[in-house]
């Protein structure tokens, strides 16, 4: 973990300086000769002449993979549950996130029941779905390594999945491109923003993966959380 790295989570989660920091920059990656390596993933950390003396370039061309986990997240697989100890929120991102979720679904339980004239919903008959929409820095990401962005489509299938399979699901979009999402994700989802989308607040990325942790389901972009949730 870079110095950089560790400095934004370390904001964000408790425990963080369990995981150590090598250093802030570890060497140039141009004074390095380097080649092509076809074996599998798992290997690195298995055979010492593949590790002693050696690094492996994952970015931005990431590792190639056919395995279900992602190429470059098998590195870190067998880790994953120190990782998840490590990366508990600070409260106050906790504390925020479950009030503005408490906002939103009384919000929509308010506008159901002004609907029905029957039968009245509350909180507790609702799902919370999680959406994270990740564009902005990460479609450049996704060129270089030669996948397509998530489309609409994407979205909306897993989305009336959850529509189909859950009587009362309400879905909270978590974005950094919120614009993109109002444009693309229909109104008869009745998509809800938390708002808290900011890249000049830097309190903005932990409050949303706080909303993702507490919700009941997740509708997942390409991103690491996928991965340690």
């Amino acid at each position: 973990m870079d110095l950089t790295t560790f400095q934004v989570l370390d904001h964000v989660f408790l425990a963080v300086r369990e995981v150590g920091v090598l250093e802030e920059e570890v060497c140039d990656a141009d004074k390095f000769e380097w080649a092509e390596w076809d074996g599998h993933v798992t290997e690195v950390g298995e055979v010492r002449d593949l590790y002693m003396g050696k690094a492996v370039y994952t970015y931005p061309m990431g590792i190639a993979s056919e395995e279900y986990v992602h190429g470059g997240a098998q590195l870190f697989t067998p880790s994953l549950q120190r990782i998840r100890k490590s990366f508990r929120f600070r409260q106050r991102f906790i504390r925020r996130a479950t009030v503005r979720l408490s906002e939103i679904v009384t919000e929509y339980v308010r506008k159901v029941n002004r609907r029905k004239k029957s039968v009245k919903i509350t909180a507790d008959d609702c799902d919370l779905v999680g959406v994270h929409i990740r564009r902005t820095d990460h479609l450049e990401f996704e060129k270089l390594n030669g996948a397509s962005p998530l489309s609409k489509r994407y979205f909306t299938q897993a989305m009336q999945t959850y529509s189909d399979s859950l009587r009362h699901p309400v879905f909270v979009m978590v974005t950094d491109d919120p614009e993109w999402a109002r444009t693309n994700i229909p109104a008869s989802f009745r998509p809800q923003f938390t708002g808290f989308y900011d890249v000049k607040d830097r309190d903005s990325a932990g409050l949303d993966l706080a909303v993702l942790s507490l919700c009941n389901h997740l509708v997942l972009s390409r991103y690491c959380f996928s991965t340690v949730r």
